[in-house]
């Protein structure tokens, strides 16, 4: 098969192979079938090869109605034959409404609203919008289709907006000024995709992050933190609800799950509580077509933005919006591979020509092996992310005081490269930093054990947000006031029809466990009948196995935890 695409590639130009792709998507985007030549992590694609951009709303969950329109750019509509083409572009969510003829409301506030003139053949300079404010006309002509124009209201005002012959979509209202004075004005999460904590003991933390050292040094630092699940998809939620795998359930790759299925997210404490929500993201398995809109008030998408463009888009954001309380998700993936297959110029004359080859480690980042060349490229990316991000903390320091901001780091799991041992839920692969910088919390390097289940209730607890929730699975740290010291970390490996994974962390030892067959229904699995290794840390080597309902004295403690994991929905 593999010899076929390469002679079809050789021999075919590329105008037609694409065209050829094109026409297959269009003809099975009108028989409603799914493509095999889209995946589900191509938004503003759906599987079905239909556009985000194009659909009005693209998605409808728990009463809301997401719009995507085109952010940043000129000419998509007018020059894309491919859908993958749209992948190149960034595209701005919202939640509104779409009108066929007029809108019209009353503001009680100065108000922000944005809206797009929709047009699935052009997105040129010629829409036009008519605003009517109180008696006062007024005519906007060379407007940008496609793309959201963000107009400036004044309080107290009737307000119609149309446009002459096109519908008009709306976002909802955004209040231009206000400030929650209980809590902080300014919130941030980072998110490096692949951050393993693994580094930190092969490379010195200050050398290759000086600017986040430099910044987290009146922080709190956890170098000790686990990934509830060893790659993205599922370990993602896990920080963003606090729920294990097992419990907010997003864990299958064949089908588009959406997130915050009866449960709260991150995004919604800080939106319920006044915050401006943004999310800035890149990644592909947290696009808006799994529900990561949810909750924001303006979601940046675009499948490998880099990280320059984040912090821009970032900056642009909180300058846009300075005088709201903002909290925002950042993402960067670019520790995950070379995002455009080659490595920015600022890594590349920065690489011995020993580690300059590619061809070493072609295993998803979970199973990949011990590879000193992958490190040394690693090191050399994260401190290119740290360069950018030292942007971003200066323009932090230069328009908010200390006591205004909340900012923190976390990521999904660590990299199969920066260790050698082989187990599928070794440490080294799922063992993440995570830190958080705020005057309210005392600054230490902590070797606490914290998961990722642990972020969101850390966040809100540094924010002065209430943290009193029952239904997750997280828990405030004892550095930053927690009642409970944790003695375990658990991360799980479950997919869809395949055996079931699971690992217990403590302080000396490790219990590794497998199913013995595949499972097929996760609620009702019984991890008693699982097969069990024990690890003892001091010794480096497995001291015990068994089966888990047959376990000796020395696994009861990991085992019971384990039995203990329930399902919170």
């Amino acid at each position: 098969m593999k010899h076929v695409i390469n002679i079809v590639r050789r021999y075919i130009p590329v105008e037609i192979r694409l065209l050829r792709e094109a026409i297959k998507i269009y003809i099975y985007r009108k028989l409603n079938r799914r493509s095999n030549a889209i995946g589900p992590k191509e938004f503003p694609i759906d599987l079905k090869g239909n556009v985000a951009l194009y659909t009005h709303p693209f998605l409808e969950n728990n009463g809301n109605k997401y719009f995507a329109q085109i952010y940043g750019a000129d000419k998509v509509t007018d020059t894309i034959i491919h859908q993958r083409g749209y992948l190149h572009f960034i595209t701005e969510v919202i939640t509104g409404e779409i009108y066929k003829e007029e809108f019209t409301f009353t503001t009680s506030n100065e108000v922000i609203i944005p809206v797009s003139i929709p047009d699935k053949n052009t997105d040129k300079r010629n829409g036009k919008l008519i605003v009517q404010v109180n008696n006062s006309l007024f005519e906007m002509r060379g407007l940008k289709k496609n793309s959201f124009h963000y107009l400036s209201l004044p309080a107290k005002k009737n307000i119609t907006i149309n446009s002459p012959s096109n519908s008009i979509i709306t976002g909802k209202p955004i209040i231009k000024k206000s400030h929650i004075t209980t809590n902080k004005k300014l919130v941030i999460s980072i998110f490096i995709d692949g951050l393993g904590a693994e580094i930190f003991n092969k490379k010195d933390f200050s050398t290759i992050m000086p600017n986040t050292s430099n910044y987290f040094s009146d922080g709190l630092i956890f170098f000790n933190g686990y990934a509830n699940a060893n790659w993205t998809l599922p370990s993602v939620p896990s920080i963003i609800s606090g729920l294990y795998t097992i419990n907010h359930g997003v864990y299958d790759s064949t089908l588009i799950q959406h997130i915050g299925e009866g449960y709260n997210v991150l995004s919604e404490y800080f939106k319920n509580a006044g915050y401006l929500t943004c999310r800035i993201d890149n990644g592909m398995r947290q696009s808006p077509s799994y529900n990561y809109a949810k909750g924001f008030d303006r979601t940046l998408q675009k499948l490998n933005m880099p990280c320059k463009e984040v912090i821009t888009n970032a900056i642009e954001h909180l300058t846009a919006f300075n005088e709201r309380d903002n909290y925002l998700w950042l993402s960067f993936m670019d520790l995950h591979h070379d995002l455009y297959g080659i490595p920015d110029t600022s890594k590349q004359v920065n690489m011995p020509l020993h580690i300059y080859d590619f061809a070493s480690q072609k295993k998803k980042s979970p199973f990949a092996s011990f590879d000193e060349k992958f490190i040394e490229r690693y090191a050399l990316e994260i401190t290119r992310i740290d360069m950018y991000l030292g942007i971003l903390y200066n323009f932090i320091k230069s328009n908010y005081n200390d006591d205004e901001i909340v900012v923190s780091i976390c990521s999904d799991h660590g990299r199969g490269f920066l260790g050698s041992h082989e187990e599928r839920l070794a440490e080294h692969r799922i063992k993440v930093p995570m830190m958080f910088k705020s005057i309210d919390i005392d600054s230490s390097t902590s070797d606490e054990i914290i998961e990722d289940i642990d972020y969101l209730p850390a966040l809100l607890k540094a924010t002065g947000l209430n943290v009193e929730n029952s239904a997750i699975d997280g828990r405030v740290p004892r550095a930053m006031g927690g009642k409970i010291k944790k003695i375990f970390a658990l991360c799980e490996d479950i997919h869809q029809e395949a055996k079931y994974y699971a690992a217990v962390y403590g302080v000396n030892h490790i219990l590794f466990v497998e199913s013995a067959e595949i499972v097929y229904n996760i609620k009702d699995f019984d991890f008693m009948s699982c097969k069990y290794r024990f690890f003892d840390r001091k010794s480096n080597s497995i001291v015990d196995s068994g089966i888990c309902s047959h376990s000796s004295k020395m696994a009861d403690a990991h085992i019971l935890f384990l039995k203990n994991h329930k399902h919170k929905r």
